[in-house]
């Protein structure tokens, strides 16, 4: 599947979950989030993780919001330099 930036996606599998970095005290920690069969999340295209560099496909939430630093969907496929959410997870969110 193609993931397109400003496209909506619904979470239709359980199992998911988003992972990404949120700011603290100057710095920076590691967060995550389980989704549920339902969910509706936003592409930000495709881009570069900030720490190393790895092509990964970005999300925002339902209205297009952040949610965190290099906001990643799991799980993956395409191994570790190319990662995309893993088929049956998502399906586009037809207007």
């Amino acid at each position: 599947m193609e993931y397109v930036k400003g496209m909506k996606y619904r979470v239709v599998k359980s199992g998911a979950r988003l992972s990404g970095m949120k700011p603290i005290r100057g710095g920076e920690r590691g967060w995550a989030t389980t989704l549920s069969p339902g969910t509706v999340l936003t592409c930000d295209g495709t881009s570069m993780t900030f720490g190393d560099g790895v092509p990964v496909v970005k999300w925002l939430d339902a209205d297009g919001r952040w949610i965190a630093n290099d906001c990643e969907f799991q799980p993956t496929q395409g191994g570790m330099w190319n990662s995309r959410p893993a088929d049956g997870y998502l399906e586009p969110v037809v207007p």
